[in-house]
């Protein structure tokens, strides 16, 4: 594949558009992702139709989560309402009929990122605070510095199969993830954040003897197979990573760990 079709199959180069909500279908595991940019004080509805022209409310066999990189928003789940800070989460359950993004401050607006997979049992919503996410301190590598916050997993937000999480590296940090690995059992969904205009990630994907890779800006998606490896490395100022995993299990180490002696 040229660069430009690898792009055009993996990479989501814009999930922000004021007043719009941007969203991505994907055949990976059947998730969505994207980005919802309330604008002024008007809320921002989630879209009522499903893919495919159905008329079906989209989350009615679909979970949602949520992850707020803007400012101090809110989202509201058929009228009931929740608080989001910078870097909180929302799970929002199938069976939901309408979904409303708004701003607490027009002069700086919220961001929510989504990512969703399909789900056929109603459960109900969860707010969870980055203070409250499970936090994971990877320091054993000077250049992989980094802190994982695990906010939903299947011991703390019930859901059908969708898992998320985000990870912010410390500061000096090059490797989002070292050694890198492969979860054959699930597709994966990242949003990466917190990046200067000028820095960039080199983002590498493919089976881990036939490697390709992606350079991604701030705040563009990339779009993770089963099969590809996912490693990145970053230039030009510090980034972050928020993630989402859907598929056969919700079990944060089903993968297999692939040594960079052995990437290709």
């Amino acid at each position: 594949m040229t660069s430009a079709e690898l792009r055009s199959a993996f990479l989501i180069d814009r999930l922000f558009v004021p007043g719009e909500v941007v969203m991505t279908y994907t055949q990976h595991d059947r998730m969505v992702t994207g980005g919802a940019a309330p604008a002024g004080a008007a809320p921002l509805r989630l879209p009522g139709s499903a893919v495919g022209g159905n008329a079906a409310p989209f989350l009615a066999r679909r979970e949602l989560a949520v992850f707020n990189i803007g400012g101090p928003g809110r989202a509201a789940v058929d009228g009931r309402a929740f608080d989001l800070g910078t870097h909180d989460a929302l799970y929002v359950p199938a069976g939901t009929s309408d979904l409303f993004f708004s701003n607490a401050d027009p002069s700086n607006p919220a961001k929510f990122w989504l990512a969703g997979a399909p789900c056929h049992v109603p459960y109900s919503p969860v707010l969870v605070r980055k203070a409250d996410a499970q936090r994971l301190d990877f320091a054993a590598q000077v250049q992989s510095n980094r802190t994982l916050y695990r906010y939903m997993t299947a011991d703390r937000v019930e859901s059908c199969q969708l898992t998320m999480g985000a990870t912010f590296l410390a500061p000096g940090a090059v490797w989002n993830q070292m050694p890198g690995h492969v979860h054959p059992r699930k597709s994966e969904m990242y949003m990466y954040f917190n990046m200067a205009p000028d820095a960039r990630v080199v983002h590498i994907i493919g089976e881990p003897s036939e490697t390709r890779h992606l350079i991604v800006s701030n705040e563009q998606g990339v779009i993770n197979p089963p099969w590809a490896i996912h490693i990145g490395a970053g230039a030009g100022g510090e980034h972050a990573i928020a993630w989402a995993m859907a598929g056969e299990n919700q079990v944060q180490e089903d993968r297999f760990r692939v040594s960079l002696y052995d990437v290709e």
